[in-house]
């Protein structure tokens, strides 16, 4: 027998409880570290509207299975709406198969439908089957992936920035500079991207870069005559031989008329700098980004499209002016040559 309990800010705040949950999430995600899940917890800007569902066995009173709701706005139809994602879905392997996270993920669902979300969204890819047949539709993310045909990125190309690692800026610049990207948002407005305020930045953006996150790397771009932030990028390597450079994330405040020309140097420089000092002049044969982002290539190489299927998401309320009537579906709400969800901003 199992009983059922949603959590909510203040009853998480109740150490043996919290620290019960953790201790499950450690239990189920082996792979993947206890420390990973407390800052996750307590480095989100929305804790305190963030609600955890859990199931716990009436015999031993202890957690077998768990869903979080992470608080979130999202941009849809050029509005910020009131959304969710679903994280930390886990089942202890003694209790599966009886319906649990099914169970919570409804409570979830009736949750956000009762409380006035739009949707909720999640990710994920080895479960994608099972969330379909839960009510999550698929919303696939258009990503570019293109040549890097030159073995290093020339030095100079005409441009006046420097490229350094966020990691290494005090506070206070950095803060200035996401202030604001808060206030004019020039890129971030795109359709299915998270509303981002200057909490956001500072707890969750820049606890998911080095030095506390490894290997996803927070990069600015300051001008040189004036040594001013003028843009940022967050990138990561992945693939076989770690040849491809992954771009999570990407902001510039110039204008519309200067923003490509920003975007393609801040790739370039980038790509630089892991060829000449962080891989030690290995070769970076090809760069990814979300393709709404650019309609001309970065670096003049060839160009082929890929499918991110990991992403799916569940509409909750249609009260809300950006869902033009009960029969939109969530394909309509996220077109794709139109979305752009940054991996930095990944549960």
């Amino acid at each position: 027998m199992y009983e059922y309990l949603t959590l909510n800010y203040t009853q998480q705040q109740q150490k043996d409880l919290i620290e019960q949950w953790y201790q499950h999430l450690d239990e189920v995600f082996t792979q993947t570290p206890k420390e990973y899940f407390v800052q996750h917890h307590e480095n989100d800007p929305s804790r305190q509207q963030n609600v955890i569902f859990i199931a716990t066995d009436l015999s031993t009173k202890k957690i077998v299975s768990t869903v979080k709701l992470f608080t979130r706005e999202m941009f849809i139809n050029g509005d910020k709406c009131k959304v969710a994602g679903i994280g930390e879905v886990s089942t202890k392997p003694e209790h599966r198969g009886q319906g649990l996270s099914s169970k919570l993920l409804e409570m979830a669902h009736q949750y956000l439908t009762n409380n006035g979300y739009m949707l909720s969204f999640l990710f994920s890819n080895k479960y994608s089957a099972m969330y379909h047949s839960k009510g999550w539709s698929y919303v696939h993310r258009d990503i570019t992936v293109e040549d890097v045909n030159e073995k290093i990125v020339p030095e100079s190309d005409g441009h006046s920035l420097l490229l350094e690692r966020m990691d290494t800026i005090d506070s206070t610049t950095l803060e200035s500079y996401f202030q604001i990207l808060v206030e004019q948002k020039p890129i971030d407005q795109q359709q299915g991207s998270i509303v981002r305020s200057i909490q956001y930045w500072k707890e969750w953006i820049i606890h998911n870069v080095e030095p506390h996150s490894k290997g996803t790397i927070g990069w600015v771009a300051k001008d040189s005559s004036t040594n001013t932030i003028v843009g940022h990028i967050i990138t990561s390597l992945y693939g076989e031989n770690s040849d491809t450079m992954a771009v999570k994330d990407l902001g510039s405040i110039h204008n519309k008329t200067q923003q490509n020309t920003c975007i393609k140097t801040l790739i370039k420089l980038t790509i630089r700098q892991y060829q000449t000092c962080l891989l030690n002049n290995q070769s970076i044969k090809y760069v990814q980004y979300p393709s709404p982002l650019l309609i001309t290539s970065v670096l003049g190489g060839e160009q082929t499209h890929k499918l991110d299927k990991s992403m799916m998401v569940r509409l909750c309320a249609s009260n809300n002016n950006s869902v033009p009537s009960s029969s939109t579906t969530c394909e309509s709400l996220f077109p794709l040559d139109s979305v752009i969800y940054w991996d930095i901003d990944k549960l």
